[in-house]
């Protein structure tokens, strides 16, 4: 459909089940052909509907508007890319200076205010309407805008490859219901709440173009709650929209040119005619500001920005005070975070990042293809044999490694497909944890932490569009984290939940891999999954404080109380321990420590930690059996084997025992003793 020709209305709802009084009198009769001048309207509800308010702002609202806003805005700017060209952001907030005054911006809240003032609305800051109207507005150039015909009023086939795909339809008329397919970010349906949960009358404008010689389409949508007017024994549904109705009140966008032009003119669009999206967001809520924003972008839109595909800018006014691209993020981050330990943790990261866009392919190393025919899972067959050691050294001497990782992704609609992701990984000095970031199509996922240890830097990119449809599903509405037992994966794939961790958990299986066992005995490395039972060190003593006359402060004793008690004797040495114990990705080695004598035997206990009660003791065997596992033993041989537990009799000093197969996703606890061989009595 031409989007300049004149629109026909539709027949969706009948015209009396619709208020558009703008002060409980007349509604507004003034007529555009068949249709209203712009105006704001909400449905009436009929008796046997069901009353439900809308939350989905509250997926949002938690962590903040601001990073919310940057986080949605980018995703969908990045979605409706149009060509190879990037995408620009302008984010822009009037300040006092260019606040609309009252004359001016009461026209776009014609129908409107009276439903915000209902008892049942309850806004928690509303503005006066003799308030000036600040606002926020987020624009997206290079980008297609909101494609197919505003008149549609239904679902269409979305498997129909003649059936074109209606980005205008889903963000105006649908709620929790995308039309995003494989190659998209969003999933939801829900980021668009976003603009009005920032606002403080609940509501926005959008101004969107198709096609530079076609006039552009206006709409608003109000989200509030069930509501009652006081002049109508009624209720309203909490959605309302803003544009021009026909004779059965469907919404349509305002599309006359000198309408759209002032309200580009009023709220200082930067859009005079490229095609792309402009969302208005009128009296923003307090917690919006240019810094929050752009730290917003800066966290969810480091890797595209780097990378050449993504510009921000955000101005208040005519004071554009942070520029966001490849050139010039460092300086943007001193501003934004000065010189403190964030900032420098993200020049840093900035740093690793245009490396990790620069390595030739011929550079990556690749693993060995996993789980074709069954579930992934991380073990040493991944890597070939003659490459271990050397990747190893590389690891441990600091190096930067590029490592592409394959894997087969199995919808159940079509034929399973090979894809790649890639890792890359650092060994450093740095003592900080989380140094670990997960990236989908652009996408910065904050919430997942799975490396758990200091000293490594990593970064996870996954750009195959099969493999990001299958984790893109197994997002939460908010797209923070990757979860691997979502409805969508568990519907939609065959090891679906499997592949998904297999994914998220590459970086800490990787470190693990590549780090091989420390020379000597480090008691605090697995602290947090296994414990030894040894005996404790000596703890050092401090020499006794000086008493008053120069002496030791035990010189001094009570009136006629002469203290001849010995000292008492110094605890024995510590037991020297003759072997170690190492974390694998899904389970443990033990082996010899040099310099110390071995063991005659050992007697090993395992259990999934509990936060609980003793562990082992609450054991059960659908947790694991040994039996079941891989169990490799070297210059060792099993004497005695039960659920779990272990006695394995030592027969060379250079000895190892190797359990492999337990889930990645629980935390392993690990009990070993000495024992004396089997046929000798203990001591």
């Amino acid at each position: 459909m031409d989007p300049g020709a004149p629109l026909t209305t539709g027949s969706l709802f009948p015209q009396e089940n619709y208020s558009n009084d703008g002060a409980g009198g007349t509604a507004v009769e003034t007529r555009r052909g068949d249709r209203s001048a712009p105006t704001w309207r909400f449905r009436k509800m009929s008796r046997d509907e069901l009353n439900v308010d809308p939350t989905e702002g509250e997926f949002f609202k938690v962590e903040g508007l601001a990073e919310s806003i940057g986080r949605e805005g980018g995703q969908n700017t990045l979605d409706a890319r149009a060509g190879s060209d990037p995408v620009s952001i302008h984010i822009t907030f009037s300040g006092e200076e260019y606040a609309l005054p009252p004359d001016r911006w009461h026209r776009y809240t014609e129908g409107l205010w009276e439903h915000l003032e209902s008892d049942k609305v309850k806004l928690p800051d509303p503005p006066g309407e003799d308030e000036a109207m600040d606002f926020v507005v987020f624009e997206d150039f290079g980008t297609r805008g909101l494609r197919g015909d505003p008149e549609q009023e239904r679902d269409h086939d979305r498997n129909d490859p003649e059936e074109p795909r209606n980005d205008f339809y889903y963000f105006w008329r649908n709620r929790g219901r995308s039309s995003k397919g494989d190659t998209d970010r969003g999933r939801w349906g829900v980021g668009k709440t976003v603009f009005p949960a920032a606002s403080r009358i609940n509501a926005f404008w959008g101004l969107t173009v198709r096609d530079p010689e076609s006039p552009p389409l206006l709409m608003g949508q109000a989200v509030l709650k069930v509501h009652g007017l006081s002049s109508e024994d009624t209720n309203y549904a909490p959605f309302g929209h803003y544009g021009t109705f026909g004779q059965d009140s469907f919404p349509f966008p305002d599309t006359d040119r000198s309408s759209t032009s002032l309200f580009s003119s009023d709220f200082r669009l930067k859009r005079s005619g490229q095609p792309g999206l402009s969302v208005v967001i009128p009296f923003p809520e307090g917690d919006l500001n240019p810094e929050i924003m752009a730290r917003s972008m800066v966290s969810h839109y480091f890797h595209p920005i780097l990378a050449g595909e993504m510009v921000v800018t955000i101005s208040v006014g005519d004071d554009e005070r942070f520029k966001l691209d490849s050139a010039s993020l460092d300086e943007a981050v001193g501003q934004l975070w000065l010189q403190g330990d964030e900032g420098r943790g993200y020049r840093r990261l900035f740093d690793f990042v245009r490396w990790s866009l620069r390595v030739p392919e011929a550079e990556f190393v690749s693993l060995e293809l996993v789980g074709e025919d069954k579930a992934p899972g991380w073990d040493t067959g991944l890597f070939r044999e003659e490459e271990v050691g050397a990747l190893q050294d590389r690891y441990m001497r600091g190096e930067r490694l590029a490592i592409q990782i394959p894997v087969v992704v199995k919808p159940l609609d079509r034929d399973p497909e090979l894809c790649y992701f890639d890792a890359f990984l650092q060994r450093t000095d740095e003592s900080s944890f989380g140094n670990e970031y997960y990236i989908r199509q652009g996408l910065t996922i904050p919430d997942i932490r799975r490396l758990g240890r200091s000293g490594v830097r990593g970064l996870l990119v996954v750009k195959d569009t099969v493999l990001s449809a299958l984790i893109g599903d197994s997002e939460n509405p908010a797209h923070t984290d990757w979860l691997e037992r979502s409805d969508r994966v568990r519907r939609g794939y065959r090891h679906g939940a499997t592949t998904i961790r297999f994914v998220r958990n590459a970086l800490r299986s990787l470190a693990a891999l590549l780090e091989p066992p420390l020379e000597g005995e480090d008691r605090d490395l697995l602290s947090d999954v296994f414990f030894l039972e040894t005996p404790p060190e000596e703890e050092p003593t401090s020499p006794p404080a000086p008493g008053p006359d120069g002496g030791d402060a035990g010189d001094i004793t009570p009136e006629g109380d002469n203290d001849d008690t010995p000292e008492p004797p110094l605890p024995p040495p510590p037991v020297p321990v003759g072997f170690r114990v190492a974390r694998m990705p899904s389970g443990f080695r033990i082996t010899h420590v040099p310099g110390q004598p071995p063991p005659a035997a050992l007697e090993i206990e395992v259990a999934y930690s509990t936060r609980r009660a003793n562990s082992f003791s609450r054991y059960q065997r659908h947790d694991f059996r040994l039996s079941r596992l891989r169990l490799t033993t070297e210059g060792m041989k099993q004497v005695d084997m039960g659920d779990n537990k272990l006695v394995v009799e030592v027969l060379d000093e250079e000895f190892m025992l190797s359990v492999d197969g337990f889930d990645p996703n629980r935390d392993l606890e690990v009990r070993a003793r000495s024992i004396a061989a089997p046929d000798q009595d203990e001591d």
